[in-house]
C-alpha cells in the first residue's frame, strides 16, 4: 500500500516580500500568537489532505494540462491588509490579505479545484478566500478579535509576478509543520 501524504497546492511568496514580513512576524512571537516561520510562508489554493504520491502527482498532471488547454501567463499579486478567521468568534488565525489580479488567482483555485475532484477526491466545502496566514492563536489566551488584530500592521508588504505553482507535503512536528516542494508547475 502506497504511503499517505498530506498535499496542497500553493503560490511560493516572493522572497523580498517575505523578507518585509519577517519583522512583523517576530512581534508576533512576543504575544499569545505562534507566527509561520518566514520560510514557510505560502500561499494555498488547495488543500487535498492526506492523499497518496501517486494522487499528488496525477492532480499536478490534471492542472498541467488544463494550463496547456486554457493557458494562463504569469500574474502579479500583493500582500496587503489583515484579518482573523473564523470570521465570528474566538480568533484562531491571524491573516494577511492578498491583492492584484484576484481573478487570474480565483481561475488557478478553481484549476486546483477542477483536478481534485477530478482525481476523485471530494469537493471543497468553503469557498477559496484568498489569504496568507501568518500566524495561530494559542488556546485559551482569552486574545480578543480586536487585540490579535493590532499585533500586525496594516501596509502593503510588496507584489510580486506569479510564474509557477508548487504541489506540496506538509509534514506535522511538534515545533510545526515542515513543508517540502513535491513538483513546480510552471505558468506559460
Amino acid at each position: 500500500m502506497e504511503e499517505k501524504i498530506r498535499a496542497f497546492l500553493a503560490l511560493p511568496i516572493d522572497d523580498e516580500v517575505r523578507v518585509k514580513l519577517g519583522p512583523s512576524l517576530a512581534v508576533l512571537k512576543r504575544g499569545p500568537i505562534r507566527p509561520v516561520a518566514a520560510a514557510s510562508l505560502h500561499l494555498t489554493l488547495r488543500f487535498f489532505g492526506d492523499i497518496t504520491s501517486v494522487t499528488a502527482g496525477a492532480i499536478a498532471d490534471h492542472i498541467g494540462q488544463a494550463l496547456l488547454r486554457r493557458p494562463l501567463g504569469s500574474f502579479s499579486i500583493g500582500l496587503e491588509g489583515k484579518g482573523i478567521f473564523p470570521l465570528r468568534g474566538a480568533p484562531r488565525v491571524l491573516w494577511v490579505g492578498v491583492s492584484g489580479d484576484l481573478n487570474s488567482l480565483t481561475d488557478l483555485a478553481v484549476l486546483a479545484e477542477e483536478a481534485a475532484q477530478a482525481c476523485g477526491l471530494p469537493a471543497e466545502r468553503r469557498p477559496f478566500s484568498p489569504h496568507l496566514t501568518v500566524g495561530r492563536i494559542r488556546d485559551g489566551t482569552g486574545l480578543s478579535r480586536d487585540e490579535a488584530e493590532r499585533l500586525l500592521p496594516d501596509c502593503h508588504w510588496g507584489s510580486w509576478p506569479v510564474t509557477r505553482l508548487l504541489m506540496m507535503r506538509s509534514t506535522l512536528r511538534p515545533q510545526g509543520a515542515h513543508y517540502s516542494p513535491l513538483t513546480e508547475i510552471e505558468l506559460k
